[in-house]
């Protein structure tokens, strides 16, 4: 017990003499105050604390809510399909060595569309073989010979004609897609 809290015994009491002036334990525990404590605290601050809580709960509420029905209302619109974005970003061959392969990335988007819209496994059937399994698909098939062609004759089209080339398939693609929606 420390003697601060206590008072002294004075000399010749025994021990179980207690002096009128000494102060037990247990008083001198109660009477101490700690920094910040709860027994002094004002009554009201729990509502405080509630209201707050309240407004964080509903605030999440809202924001969930709100986030939930935002993919609703984007969804309406059906996405274009992944060969007819791709195509659009497909730039045109600036010098000879990238003509063959401007010409080979057009016939797998080609290819991949087919496979995605027709149901068709576009990717391991040759060129006639896609055509003969999509009746009346005359523009198609001009893709395809002309993508033919730059690949296995070695046939070098004008600078203008890449760019009609592609033009012709988006619109192929575009076309056919819409067929669908």
């Amino acid at each position: 017990m420390s003697t601060a809290l206590l008072a002294r015994v004075p000399q010749g009491q025994g021990p179980g003499q207690t002096s009128p002036n000494a102060v037990s334990s247990a008083d001198a525990f109660a009477a101490l105050e700690w920094p910040g404590d709860v027994r002094d605290a004002a009554t009201s601050s729990w509502l405080w604390f509630a209201v707050v809580g309240g407004l964080v709960v509903l605030a999440v509420l809202w924001w969930q809510r709100r986030a939930i029905a935002a993919p609703a209302r984007q969804m309406d619109r059906r996405p274009e399909p992944r060969a007819l974005l791709l195509l659009r970003g497909l730039s045109l061959p600036s010098h000879g060595a990238l003509v063959a392969a401007f010409y080979g990335q057009l016939k797998g988007l080609l290819r991949l569309h087919c496979e995605e819209r027709f149901a068709l496994r576009a990717m391991v059937a040759t060129s006639e073989e896609i055509v003969r399994a999509l009746p009346e698909q005359d523009a198609l098939s001009r893709q395809l010979a002309a993508c033919d062609a730059v690949l296995f004759a070695a046939v070098e089209p004008k600078a203008a004609a890449h760019a009609v080339t592609l033009q012709a398939a988006i619109d192929y693609v575009a076309a056919t897609t819409r067929a669908v929606a």
